[in-house]
């Protein structure tokens, strides 16, 4: 959503104390104060599920969160997402939702962003924040492993839903969309516990497994 506002990619954008989120379990987010382009800015919110880089993001269009959040809700009735909530940007409120159908239609509508596939499938960059190079790991640990041919993915990890994966990804000749949803959090989500939900689907046919 962020890209088709059309924002200049290389605006100079600081996190700041209202990109924080008491939600946060982990504080190893970018340091308040520290000063990236839109476009990092962004790179981070996919590679490394960065959540104050996604909130900065959201906080910086024109017209504040009150735009975005009105270009967000526009998002939804044109991509037809008709189980999803988006109540925030970085994905922490439990009354963020969506279906494993919805989270298919988004990653379908993701494909058509160079930005966000490039994002996504590397496995690391490394990052000049305050002057100091930092490397940030892509979260979902299958990029870049040997067999998986990956094209587009985006992991997710709260309390209320817990460990969750989308992947566009080639597998035994096949461009198929993966949604896993609810994983354990004891152990990587890439283990694929019982306890997920999973629709697989490729590019134009049916569900094939859930």
């Amino acid at each position: 959503m962020v890209l088709d506002l059309a924002q200049n990619p290389e605006e100079i954008l600081q996190i700041k104390k209202t990109d924080l989120d008491s939600r946060e379990r982990i504080k190893t987010g970018i340091p308040v104060g520290s000063s990236l382009t839109r476009s990092k800015l962004l790179e981070l919110a996919l590679l490394a599920s960065d959540n104050r880089a996604a909130a900065a993001l959201a906080n910086n269009v024109n017209g504040g969160r009150v735009a975005f959040d009105l270009a967000m809700q526009k998002k939804i009735v044109q991509l037809n997402l008709r189980s999803t909530t988006i109540e925030e940007p970085t994905g922490l409120s439990p009354r963020n939702q969506a279906s494993p159908e919805d989270l298919v239609l988004i990653l379908k509508a993701a494909t058509a962003y160079p930005a966000i596939t490039k994002a996504t499938t590397q496995t690391a960059d490394a990052i000049q924040i305050n002057g100091r190079l930092r490397t940030f790991n892509n979260t979902n640990g299958l990029v870049g492993r040997p067999g998986w041919d990956i094209f587009l993915s985006k992991t997710g990890t709260t309390l209320a839903a817990g460990r969750c994966l989308v992947m566009r990804m080639q597998s035994a000749g096949r461009t198929v969309f993966v949604v896993l949803m609810g994983g354990g959090q004891v152990g990587p989500r890439w283990g694929c516990p019982e306890s997920s939900t999973m629709a697989d689907r490729s590019d134009n046919g049916p569900t094939i497994g859930a």
